[in-house]
């Protein structure tokens, strides 16, 4: 079966990318990470979440809802003083 390592997400006003990610140290152990981008007002924000297992970073993946995009998008707007969009 495929897997499907990334989402795009359609809000009224926004798309936001969630993707399956890691980022590889050299002196630690990788990080399993789900990252959600999106672009506000020409500023690309990525929000990078981390995981202890591929198996719970991988659950929120495919529960990640058109609301729970929204919300992100809602407090960046917020830490960024931009006026809010409209909600879905």
């Amino acid at each position: 079966m495929k897997e499907n390592n990334f989402r795009i997400i359609e809000l009224p006003e926004n798309q936001v990318l969630l993707t399956k990610d890691f980022e590889q140290e050299e002196d630690t152990e990788d990080s399993i990470l789900l990252t959600v981008t999106f672009f506000l007002d020409g500023i690309k924000v990525v929000n990078s979440l981390g995981y202890e297992s591929e198996e719970n970073r991988d659950k929120l993946f495919n529960a990640f809802t058109e609301e729970m995009a929204q919300a992100f998008i809602n407090q960046s707007m917020n830490m960024l003083c931009v006026p809010k969009m409209n909600k879905v």
